[in-house]
């Protein structure tokens, strides 16, 4: 008598979606627990905006450059060993990505703008979990520059909302 022979399951679309590899999973959860602190942090931006500021008009283009970012950096974490992008790679390209959505959305947010430089520290904080130091280092000097950059740009373009003084 031969044994019944089994044909495997057919791929569900959660294992399409995720794949199979217990790391890509957890590496996906960690990105769609990221996603959910850029959505959390896009719908506060678009409630401040809502005001009259004269930058509000910004914060469109800001909420899709941040949810165009999150959507590619699902594909690149789905296919990473496909593309053979190391963890702490994309873990760099992360921050860097989600330094200069804080740092736009800083220069849109308005009056209270201040208030979102505490993201910064999230990120430098869930970081340091996959960076080594000197990427960490790399990182805060990345994150100093634009900033600097961006608040001088911003006195330079509107000195009477963004006084340079008040900015520094």
């Amino acid at each position: 008598m031969q044994p019944e022979r089994t044909t495997p399951a057919p791929p569900t679309l959660t294992d399409r979606l995720l794949g199979t590899d217990p790391k890509l999973r957890r590496m996906l959860r960690y990105w769609a627990a990221t996603g959910m602190f850029y959505a959390l942090c896009l719908i506060v931006l678009l409630h401040q905006v809502a005001s009259s500021d004269p930058m509000a008009r910004w914060a469109f283009l800001v909420v899709g450059f941040c949810c165009s970012g999150v959507l590619a950096f699902f594909v690149l974490v789905r296919f990473s060993q496909r593309l053979r992008i190391e963890a702490g790679t994309l873990a760099l390209a992360q921050g860097m990505f989600a330094m200069t959505c804080e740092i736009f959305a800083y220069a849109v947010t308005g009056p209270i703008r201040g208030a979102t430089l505490v993201i910064l520290q999230v990120v430098i904080v869930f970081c340091i979990f996959s960076l080594r130091p000197r990427a960490i280092m790399g990182l805060c000097a990345y994150t100093i520059t634009l900033l600097g950059a961006t608040l001088f740009g911003l006195s330079s373009y509107d000195p009477v909302h963004f006084p340079l003084n008040i900015e520094v």
